[in-house]
C-alpha cells in the first residue's frame, strides 16, 4: 500500500531527494530533523483535509451524552480523531437538523447518528502516490538543499498530489457523497453554537 510506514521514512526519503545524508532518528539535532519535526504533522493534516480522500475517510457512531443544557434537547460527542467532519447520517440518510457546540452535536430527537469524517490516517495506510507527493512537499520545505531543487520538488509534489487525488476519487464504488458545508463551517467556528438547519 504505502511507500512509508513511519514519519522517519518520510524524512529519510526527503533528504535523499535533496541529495543529503538521511538521519537515523527523528531525535537527531541537525537542522533538517528539527525543521521536519516542526512542520511535518501540520503539513500532513493540511494535505489530508484538502480533498475528500477515501483512504482517510471513516464512519463512526456519535456517543450519546445525555440531555443538553441549552438548545436542542440531546447531545452527542464527535469522535476524538475528527480532522474535518463531512456529513451526519441517521439510518443511512443524511441528517441536517442539528447544532454544533464545541465538539458536540445537539439534536431534538435521539437516534443512532453516525458521522462520516476525515481523520489523520497513519502512514501505513497512505497510498504510494500520496506518500510520494507528500515526501516531495516535505523536502521542498526543509532548510538545506538548493533553492531551485526545492522549488522543483514543490511543483512536482503539488502536481503528484493532484494526480493522487484524482486517482483516489475514481477508485471504489460510486462518487463520494457531497460534504455538508454547514457542518464543516460549524466545526471550523466551534467557539459557540452554530445552527445547521436547512433553509
Amino acid at each position: 500500500m504505502s511507500a512509508v510506514a513511519a514519519p522517519i521514512e518520510v524524512l529519510r526519503q526527503a533528504m535523499i531527494l535533496l541529495g543529503h545524508q538521511p538521519p537515523q532518528t527523528l531525535a537527531d539535532q541537525n537542522p533538517n530533523a528539527v525543521a521536519f519535526n516542526a512542520l511535518y504533522e501540520t503539513l500532513v493534516r493540511a494535505e489530508l483535509q484538502k480533498p475528500n480522500w477515501r483512504f482517510a475517510t471513516k464512519t463512526a457512531a456519535l456517543v450519546y451524552q445525555g440531555e443538553a443544557d441549552i438548545g436542542p434537547r440531546y447531545q452527542y460527542a464527535m469522535p476524538a480523531d475528527v480532522l474535518t467532519p463531512r456529513y451526519l447520517s441517521l439510518n443511512r440518510y443524511e441528517f441536517r437538523d442539528y447544532e454544533v457546540v464545541g465538539s458536540k452535536i445537539l439534536v431534538e430527537q435521539r437516534g443512532d447518528y453516525e458521522l462520516v469524517y476525515v481523520y489523520r490516517a497513519p502512514e501505513g495506510a497512505w497510498p504510494a502516490d500520496f506518500a510520494e507527493a507528500l515526501t516531495m512537499l516535505v523536502a521542498s520545505r526543509l532548510p538545506f538543499g538548493s533553492r531551485d531543487r526545492k522549488r522543483e520538488l514543490a511543483a512536482e509534489g503539488e502536481f503528484k498530489m493532484t494526480q493522487a487525488s484524482a486517482r483516489d476519487a475514481n477508485r471504489g464504488r460510486g462518487r463520494l457523497r457531497e460534504t455538508d458545508s454547514r457542518l464543516v463551517n460549524a466545526w471550523l467556528n466551534r467557539g459557540g453554537a452554530v445552527h445547521a438547519r436547512p433553509v
